[in-house]
């Protein structure tokens, strides 16, 4: 009966690890406008948000509304170069 438990939990185990290890892999989400959007109202400092931008995958919606959007509520009259790296 010990014999049983014991294998019982060791595979208990390898199942958890086996979950952990797939869900650490999945992909990052993309950010969107909205996600940066979200991160500059908070008042989360420039430097992070850029970061973000620079580390993440993204889908960005770079049309000409999609930009404007941007550009009047995170980047100011400063325009999107910094946020671009350019």
């Amino acid at each position: 009966m010990k014999g049983k438990n014991v294998a019982m939990l060791i595979a208990l185990c390898l199942v958890l690890c086996a979950v952990l290890t797939v869900s650490a892999q999945e992909p990052a989400k993309p950010l969107t406008n909205a996600d940066v959007i979200k991160m500059v109202e908070s008042g989360l400092p420039e430097s992070v948000v850029v970061s973000s931008i620079q580390a993440s995958p993204a889908k960005y919606d770079i049309s000409q509304d999609g930009l404007i959007v941007l550009q009047v509520w995170v980047a100011g009259p400063r325009g999107l170069d910094p946020w671009t790296g350019e």
